[in-house]
């Protein structure tokens, strides 16, 4: 478990807007940026400035022209060389190391294919400052934009606050050899504590309104500054309940997430091919069988490439990797858990996730036939041993914290 300590940023339309390659900057420059940083400092975070170049700003250099804002902070400039360029492998996490700090409590921020780079070459999550038009191209040609985007310093400044300096992540885990499941929090609309979170979660998973950045931004910062994220080597939704579908509320966020990392995101390596009634109105039939007769894996599924017809020409996991699955709730766990056993037949061991969890416990088939996950199946005349499982770890605190949270997202001033 970790929280923010250290950004990783360079100040190519980040901070000034870049004129040409000249090593001087536009007059335009982001005031709001700079005191964005001068916050982070703070609430004692660790800004960390990386350049191949040495720019100047005004004629003077601009490290000299910025600690007058910002103080002494590490800076590092005139990278360029053949084996010390920032996007080389190692440059940027030996950099981290020198001033204490580890990845997984530090995040890159820039707006450029050499930063994105050097991000992905060092396992920070890159944020793309998008307030100015970035320098994508590399190699004569256009890349990316790749990044988790954030549309202003404003916004920028409101996911450090909200979502990158937490005490409690998971409310409820499970932990099994072949399987774990994770959830943020109990889901309750009567609950004075978790009422307004929970309303406002089904709204934006069910009715196409409320806060998808919010729960994006909130799952997606969960899974990084708890560890869990580095145990997955691919990501991908839990499919709705009609044919050829998939609950993509907060996909793009978590697609975003997945490239920021260099990691895998696949829409539909789960595929429902036959439509079935919502779980929730028919909790009596809506058992294992009931999903896995509707259910399969996709063979050559999406793979996560700006063409959303690009697909894997072979799967991108082997038997024994682990993966995650994301749901928006888990009411008793059929669902998750008919996904779980499908990818439990193909080897994979699924991690399954939810935003948040309706009380009680979790529904897991123990005993049920062999399948091939990767075919239709007919699992009706079959019976299922499902036993109720408790929890390994339970954090109460979680509620409260993301009820906070909640509650704090929706006042910040963009």
């Amino acid at each position: 478990m970790a929280q923010l300590k250290a950004i990783v940023f360079g100040l190519s339309n980040i901070a000034y807007q870049l004129e040409g390659r000249k090593g001087i900057y536009h007059e335009r420059y982001t005031p709001d940026f700079f005191e964005v940083v001068k916050r982070l400092i703070e609430i004692g975070i660790t800004p960390i400035v990386v350049s191949n170049s040495s720019w100047t700003i005004d004629g003077k250099p601009a490290q000299e022209a910025l600690s007058k804002i910002w103080g002494n902070i590490p800076w590092y400039s005139g990278l360029s060389g053949k084996n010390s360029a920032k996007q080389k492998k190692g440059v940027v996490a030996d950099i981290l190391v020198k001033h204490g700090f580890e990845p997984g409590e530090t995040l890159y921020l820039a707006n450029s294919m050499d930063d994105c780079l050097a991000a992905w070459n060092s396992n920070i999550p890159f944020i793309r400052g998008a307030w100015f038009n970035g320098d994508w191209e590399k190699g004569g040609r256009a890349r990316g934009p790749y990044g988790w985007e954030m549309n202003s310093p404003a916004e920028f400044d409101r996911f450090i606050h909200v979502f990158c300096r937490r005490e409690h992540f998971w409310g409820k885990i499970i932990e099994e050899e072949n399987w774990s499941y994770y959830t943020m929090a109990q889901c309750s609309t009567y609950s004075g504590l978790r009422k307004a979170f929970s309303k406002n979660a089904i709204s934006t998973a069910k009715d196409g309104i409320g806060d998808p950045d919010f729960w994006g931004q909130m799952l997606a910062s969960t899974l990084y500054f708890s560890g869990l994220h580095g145990r997955g080597k691919l990501m991908c939704p839990f499919p709705s309940s009609t044919a050829g579908q998939w609950s993509d509320t907060i996909s793009d966020q978590l697609e975003m997430f997945q490239k920021a990392t260099k990691a895998l995101f696949s829409r539909d390596l789960l595929v429902r091919h036959t439509t079935v009634g919502k779980s929730r109105n028919n909790k009596g039939s809506a058992n294992h069988a009931w999903h896995l007769n509707s259910m399969m894996l996709n063979a050559n599924p999406l793979g996560n490439s700006r063409a959303r017809d690009k697909r894997f020409k072979d799967l991108p996991i082997n038997p024994g990797d682990e993966m995650f699955v994301v749901d928006d709730f888990c009411t008793r766990g059929h669902s998750l858990d008919s996904a779980r056993y499908l990818l439990n037949q193909a080897g994979f061991k699924p991690i399954m996730v939810s935003w948040l969890k309706f009380n009680g416990p979790y529904s897991v088939a123990t005993e049920g036939p062999e399948l091939d996950p990767f075919t239709k199946n007919n699992t009706s005349d079959y019976e299922f041993t499902v036993v109720n499982r408790g929890f390994d770890d339970v954090d109460a605190d979680c509620d409260q914290e993301l009820a906070n949270l909640f509650q704090k997202y929706k006042d910040w001033k963009i």
